[in-house]
């Protein structure tokens, strides 16, 4: 018989089977208010700050500027608790566009300078994440000028940001949207992701061996037409032997051999576009036909090299047999087929000049 007089020998939080304590505390992380103390919360007893402040930093959610720039403070415990408990994902959500802050700060000095520092500040805080498994950047990246900005600056930049994607060595989606807002908020292409941050985005995915999906929104290709970005990928592809999706939403820049050569490789990239265009907007966009031309072009490239390298060790009539034997049309029709069906390409209804920002 239970002793109700002495509360201390009745049923203790201590007691519980460690899975039931778990899901109690998930259970309160799920609910809890913004507003809410947690640090009332982790200093209760040394059992709830082991419960609580894993959970607590296992998905990073940021929506500010101001959070953004308190998260990589060198006083921040994400210094100390991120490499280790953040596993989940990271989410960093900045409203506005660059120039104009993002609503939650004066507009001082310092302000714009964080405004303008917003990749800098953001690979900051993923090179604090390295074991995440999921990354959605949500903000307007900034081209910078080559006169107003210094090479220098632009150099850290890109340094930082490259160095923070190929820490992310267990990260399997990586997405860069707009930030969220309004679906009737924002209207025709404002562009996310500026020409100057792909080729260190491009070199730091080397090292996400485990990346599966690639999401760009709203992106501008340098003069490269992302053949930088695809070998990237098909460097992933190769040596994880898993299945990598590009998903491309309003790109311009794009080069229909950067497509080709994505849904030729072995094993295959599959490339999702809504929206592609070879130039600007106003220019002509990406199809299935123009893509498989590059395609033809590159198997009757590669079938007529075969046959010339046949040629030197062989008489001319055994070169011709073998040509047949190994490149016939059929065949390359066949490959053409298979090929083809790792690209998928859409129309935003009404285009994408008048076409309304989605929610996402």
């Amino acid at each position: 018989m239970t002793d109700t007089s002495n509360p201390s020998s009745g049923l203790q939080l201590v007691s519980l089977p460690p899975e039931i304590l778990h899901l109690i505390a998930q259970s309160y992380i799920d609910d809890l208010d913004p507003a809410s103390n947690i640090i009332s919360v982790l200093t209760t007893s040394h059992l709830f700050y082991s419960l609580f402040l894993p959970k607590l930093y296992s998905s990073i959610s940021i929506y500010s500027l101001s959070q953004l720039s308190r998260f990589v403070a060198p006083s921040s415990g994400a210094h100390i608790h991120s490499p280790r408990y953040t596993t989940g994902s990271v989410t960093i959500n900045i409203p506005g566009v660059p120039g104009g802050g993002d609503g939650t700060m004066i507009p001082t000095a310092v302000g714009m300078s964080r405004s303008r520092d917003r990749l800098l500040l953001a690979s900051q805080a993923l090179s604090l994440c390295p074991n995440v498994r999921e990354v959605s950047l949500e903000f307007f990246s900034v081209r910078h000028s080559e006169i107003l900005t210094t090479d220098e600056f632009r150099l850290a930049e890109a340094t930082a940001f490259e160095s923070a994607i190929r820490g992310l060595c267990r990260v399997e989606r990586f997405r860069w949207v707009p930030p969220r807002c309004d679906a009737n908020a924002i209207m025709g292409l404002s562009i996310v992701i500026v020409d100057q941050v792909i080729p260190p985005l491009a070199r730091g995915l080397v090292g996400c061996s485990r990346l599966h999906t690639l999401e760009l929104w709203n992106t501008m290709l340098p003069d490269d037409g992302g053949a930088d970005l695809a070998s990237s990928l098909i460097h992933i592809a190769t040596t994880s032997g898993g299945d990598v999706k590009l998903n491309l939403r309003s790109v311009t820049g794009l080069d229909p051999k950067t497509v080709s050569d994505l849904a030729l490789a072995d094993p295959p990239v599959k490339v999702n576009i809504a929206d592609g265009f070879v130039g600007s907007i106003w220019g002509a966009r990406i199809d299935k036909r123009v893509v498989e031309e590059c395609m033809r072009d590159t198997l009757d490239a590669t079938s007529s090299s075969g046959s010339e390298r046949s040629s030197r060790s062989s008489s001319e009539a055994s070169s011709i047999a073998t040509s047949r034997a190994t490149s016939p049309e059929m065949l390359l029709q066949d490959t053409l087929a298979k090929a083809s069906e790792n690209v998928h390409i859409t129309v935003l209804q009404g285009g994408v000049a008048g076409s309304r920002m989605l929610p996402h």
